[in-house]
Parts: structure tokens; C-alpha cells; sequence
């Protein structure tokens, strides 16, 4: 990010702490509080890929609601779980959602980031996220959302 970006951030976080007494803004939460303003009051959101819930989290705790949080990875998706007990608006689920139910491969990203796991074979992400690594595959649930 360049410097005026981040004096731009900076600045916005502190009006909306002084101005709104919104304490301890992060970068992460200003777009969600943005995304709430075009919201209805209790939205219904829906995190695919949720990792291991902190995102699911802020969303939970920035814009209310009911949020249903899908994580097919065994160890992120008991770290989601733990999030989860404790926010009661938050749901989680084991699976991937998907074009189709049943099971699927599902490429485990390892290395520089734990976060970039997919259905879909890595292509593009390598050449953004070389030291992102794909070496292990598992074999997940699979769901389609409106079931």
C-alpha cells in the first residue's frame, strides 16, 4: 500500500474513532462498516471458505445478524467451531459449497498461507503467492447452498 493510502486509513480510522466513538478500528473492519450502512438490520451472511472464523467473527460482531460460516478443513474448522460457541449468531458447517453435493478433492494450500485452500486446482494464485504451497489434497463433502 502506497503512503497516501495508508495516511488515508490512518486518517479515516482515528474520525471514526473520535467522531463515532467506534474504539480500535482495524483495516479489516472499516469495509464491513461500510457494508452495513447497505444492509438490512439481522442480515443473513454467508462465509465460504471461512478458515478459522476470525473473519466470520468480525462479521458477526461489526454487522449482527446470522452468520453461516463454511470451512471443509478439519483443524481450521474446529478453530471456526471454538469461534463460534461463543458468538451465538454464528453457525458452522464442515463442508465446501459447491456446484454439486457430494465429495470433491480439495487442494490444501500450505507455506506462506494456510488460507488460500480451494476446489479448484491453483493456477493464477501461484504466480501471485509463490511460496504458497499445494502439496496435499483431501477428498471433502460437498454442498450446493440452496440445499
Amino acid at each position: 500500500m502506497n503512503n497516501k493510502l495508508k495516511s488515508l486509513n490512518y486518517h479515516f480510522r482515528r474520525i471514526l474513532f473520535e467522531q463515532f466513538a467506534i474504539p480500535k478500528v482495524r483495516k479489516m473492519d472499516i469495509s464491513k462498516m461500510i457494508l452495513k450502512k447497505y444492509l438490512p438490520k439481522n442480515p443473513v451472511t454467508i462465509d465460504c471458505g471461512a478458515h478459522n472464523g476470525a473473519d466470520s467473527e468480525r462479521l458477526f460482531k461489526v454487522l449482527g445478524g446470522t452468520i453461516h460460516s463454511f470451512e471443509p478443513v478439519d483443524d481450521l474448522y474446529l478453530k471456526l467451531k471454538r469461534r463460534a460457541s461463543v458468538n451465538e449468531g454464528m453457525f458452522c458447517y464442515q463442508i465446501a459449497l459447491s456446484d454439486t453435493n457430494g465429495e470433491s478433492e480439495f487442494y490444501i494450500s500450505e507455506g506462506e498461507s494456510d488460507g488460500s485452500s480451494s476446489l479448484l486446482p491453483p493456477l493464477l494464485h501461484l504466480k501471485d503467492h509463490p511460496r504458497t504451497l499445494f502439496q496435499k489434497k483431501i477428498v471433502v463433502k460437498t454442498k450446493m447452498l440452496d440445499t
